[in-house]
């Protein structure tokens, strides 16, 4: 992890459009980010997490089930 990972406190703004660490963390969980609850009760997380959640998936469902086509051919 770079030094420069996590968010800071306007990023968690910007990202979630709220100023309230509640609605931070409903946003957050809305769309499966990670993060961590600090003991003065800020949330942080990183950059890592948030782009993870953003990449397209690499495998389409159709790619992940069994090629069975030789079954239907009688072989």
């Amino acid at each position: 992890m770079e030094k420069n990972d996590l968010l800071t406190s306007d990023d968690l703004i910007e990202l979630t459009g709220s100023r309230t660490v509640k609605k931070q963390m409903e946003v957050l969980k809305k769309h499966s980010i990670r993060f961590i609850t600090r003991t003065d009760g800020k949330i942080r997380t990183t950059w890592t997490a948030v782009n993870t959640v953003l990449l397209p998936q690499h495998h389409k469902k159709e790619d992940q089930e069994p090629n069975l086509d030789f079954l239907r051919r009688g072989q």
